[in-house]
């Protein structure tokens, strides 16, 4: 009962979000793929009001949209180039001995 009452009125988003997927895990029509879009349609419009306003203004959405995508690129060059590789790590140098094989017979200990 308390879940198909809630609504976000003066909390956070953040809390509201939360709040909404404590109470939505003890309702079964939400728990599969089915389900998603009715959960996504429920938690929306039971946002407050302003919210729901600035989310129906297409610039506004086609804004966010933007900036997420441009989030997720800048994350990935990170992630991409935060484990630098020998050579960066050395100043362009491998340190590493490199051996030449010696032609057979010509060995040492035997």
């Amino acid at each position: 009962m308390e879940f198909l009452e809630l609504k976000q009125g003066n909390m956070f988003v953040v809390n509201y979000s939360s709040k909404f997927e404590e109470l939505s895990r003890y309702s079964p029509h939400y728990q599969n793929e089915d389900g998603e879009r009715s959960k996504c349609m429920k938690f929306i419009n039971n946002l407050h009001p302003k919210i729901k306003q600035d989310i129906r203004k297409f610039l506004v959405l086609t804004n966010k949209c933007r900036i997420y995508e441009e989030d997720n690129r800048a994350r990935a060059t990170y992630y991409k180039n935060v484990g630098p590789t020998k050579e960066k790590r050395f100043g362009g140098r491998s340190h590493s001995k490199t051996y030449s094989a010696l032609p057979y017979g010509q060995g040492g200990n035997r």
